[in-house]
């Protein structure tokens, strides 16, 4: 039964992404619009949602909102002869 229940969970999790991603771009939209007291607050749930999605690791792309990469493939697709791993200095 645990099994089952996980796989269940992540689908859930990813759902909760995509939905607070369509909030987001829903929110972008309304902050385009002419000053108001509505565009201020969609602009303000706008940053919150930004720091949620970005903080359950997503990274914002120029198609859209993509996962961000893990830090260990970061670390990897930096140059190894780099001045900074050589010890030298600046």
């Amino acid at each position: 039964m645990v099994g089952t229940l996980l796989p269940a969970a992540a689908a859930q999790r990813a759902g909760g992404s995509e939905a607070l991603i369509a909030r987001f771009e829903a929110e972008d939209a309304r902050c385009a619009l002419p000053p108001s007291p509505m565009t201020a607050q969609a602009c303000e749930d706008r940053e919150n949602d930004e720091h949620r999605l970005a903080q359950a690791g997503w990274c914002r792309a120029a198609g859209g909102w993509e996962r961000c990469p893990a830090p260990s493939a970061v670390a990897r697709a930096r140059p190894r002869g780099h001045a900074i791993h050589r010890g030298a200095r600046t």
